[in-house]
């Protein structure tokens, strides 16, 4: 199976060019269908500067050949499924878990996703569409801020809790039914699929097969320590950094992130649970990763 790399830091993707060996090697094990290095909408949200845009794309597209990971919803709503299916004690799913997160099947070979020209290989990209004032998280800011301070390491089990009731909520409401739109309304029509009795969907919504998904585990832990760590203010790029995470952590072998989040992965211990490789852009991180290649 290939090996699976997010390279989801900005500062990363930008510095690419000077780490010129870096970057051959990469290119080298994802053109000898060694590993892949999946895209996403996030390398394009957190993409703000224009001048950077065209070359960060350029990064990113080379080495994805257009394999790209499934928005956060979609995440969650497959691992949801999977969950109802457990929770109902229901056979696995002949489904492969990649579908879960990549709308391709990320062990095909590169030639599959491309065009051949001559003797080269060619991908039709759209230019991303950066924003260089995207929208202030206002309700994210605002729980951070409501928590800021109250709350300790101790309070982390709690705080998960709590975030995994509000995230539940958030996508599903309190009641569904037939009227029921969004994602409470695609977990309806696949709770009908399933057979499964309309009385039963309320205690699915509580049990720890959903609350445990990857997606809600990652997210509502990562949120929870947030709110118990001291000395640490409210950041805007936390909503997206742990929304991030949620979706890759999982599914990737290696992610390279801001030193600030592989510190709360590791002190989480979502890095023990989920067994991916963190790396910086510290100058001397990105060589180790670089190092770490070689044996491939």
């Amino acid at each position: 199976m290939a090996k699976a790399k997010f390279l989801g830091d900005p500062g990363l993707a930008s510095k690419l060019h000077d780490y010129a060996v870096l970057y051959d090697r990469l290119k080298m094990l994802v053109d000898g269908d060694r590993v892949i290095c999946p895209e996403s909408l996030f390398h394009s949200l957190e993409t703000i500067d224009l001048k950077l845009a065209k070359a960060a794309q350029s990064v990113v597209s080379n080495l994805s050949y257009g394999l790209s990971l499934r928005s956060p919803w979609e995440v969650a709503r497959f691992q949801a499924y999977r969950a109802a299916r457990e929770f109902l004690k229901l056979p696995r799913e002949e489904a492969p878990e990649w579908q879960d997160a990549f709308e391709d099947d990320p062990h095909e070979p590169v030639d599959n996703r491309t065009v051949h020209l001559g003797k080269g290989r060619a991908l039709a990209t759209i230019a991303w569409q950066t924003d260089s004032s995207p929208p202030t998280p206002v309700k994210y800011m605002n729980d951070r801020k409501a928590a800021n301070g109250k709350f300790s390491w101790p309070d982390l089990p709690v705080r998960i809790r709590v975030q995994k009731d509000g995230l539940i909520q958030c996508l599903y409401g309190s009641r569904i039914n037939e009227c029921s739109i969004g994602e409470a309304g695609l977990l309806w029509d696949s709770w009908q699929s399933l057979g499964a009795p309309e009385e039963r969907l309320a205690d699915f919504l509580k049990a720890d097969e959903l609350r445990n998904c990857p997606f809600i585990d990652i997210l509502s832990t990562l949120s929870a320590a947030l709110d118990c760590e001291k000395g640490r203010g409210p950041r805007e790029g936390d909503a997206l950094d742990t929304l991030i995470m949620a979706v890759v952590l999982p599914y990737c072998d290696v992610v390279a992130t801001s030193k600030d989040m592989v510190a709360l992965l590791i002190q989480t211990g979502l890095v023990k649970s989920y067994r991916a490789r963190l790396y910086s852009a510290k100058p001397q991180e990105v060589q180790s990763f670089s190092d770490s290649l070689e044996p491939l």
